[in-house]
């Protein structure tokens, strides 16, 4: 259903209390209980000041609800009052307290795009920084344990030997441990670059310096022949590990 587009104007009536000169009454008066439950009874004239009390509360409780909604029908909310200093607020689960939010649960649908600058705690495993790049950080004493994911790109292995990928790191010293993982022309299985080799493991290369990783493959090894030559293809990723 379309969103009707919102009044401008709120249905404002009887806001002041007055008193009538000749009876004395005030304007607005609420009806008692018995005529609440029952309505208004057929041929009835209502007092003037029951029906004053009626549309000052409708007017009341529209002006409330009002200020939650934008003029394009947004839900917003300025504040969040605890409910106890303890427990702060609960909505279906997710614990709002003190700027924080806890869940049991965190499902990511999509990507999760952080302010620059701000960090998302998460309880037993430290931070998670967006900073431009798929980042992630744990705790740790000395620091926060990073990991950034490139993609490999085009890569001929059944020609080509060596191929150098730009890491973008500031300091290749703060680099832990780089892992990497290779895909086949089928994308059908992907292997651990440096143990693939059913000979003799590690005999595939992982170097790098402060611009490049730099990979290499051993000749006649697994990664030589005709099922890692397709281009353009992501050949793979390369998971790097670095404190920062």
């Amino acid at each position: 259903m379309a969103i009707t587009s919102k009044p401008t104007d709120v249905p404002e009536f009887a806001r002041n209390d007055v008193v009538d000169p000749t009876t004395g009454q005030n304007n607005v008066v609420e009806p008692p209980e018995s005529k609440k439950d029952s309505g208004w009874s057929y041929l009835e004239k209502p007092p003037r000041n029951w029906f004053n009390w009626l549309h000052r509360l409708t007017y009341l409780w529209i002006d409330y609800f009002n200020q939650f909604f934008s003029s394009t029908g947004q839900f917003k909310v300025d504040e969040i009052i605890e409910n106890t200093t303890d427990n702060g607020v609960e909505i279906e689960s997710v614990i709002l307290k003190d700027g924080n939010v806890e869940v049991d649960e965190l499902t990511v649908n999509d990507d999760v795009t952080l302010a620059t600058g701000k960090d998302l705690n998460i309880q037993g495993a430290g931070r998670v920084k967006h900073d431009g790049s798929n980042v992630s950080g744990y705790s740790t004493t000395d620091g926060v344990i990073r990991h950034k994911r490139l993609n490999i790109d085009d890569w001929n292995m059944d020609s080509t030997q060596t191929v150098n990928i730009a890491h973008g790191l500031p300091d290749m010293l703060k680099i832990i441990s780089i892992n990497v993982s290779i895909i086949n022309d089928a994308s059908s299985a992907i292997y651990n670059f440096v143990t693939s080799d059913s000979v003799v493991a590690g005999t595939e290369s992982i170097s790098y310096n402060s611009t490049n990783i730099s990979l290499s493959r051993k000749t006649g090894g697994t990664f030589d022949n005709v099922n890692y030559d397709t281009v353009p293809f992501n050949r793979g990723y390369i998971d790097i590990f670095y404190v920062d």
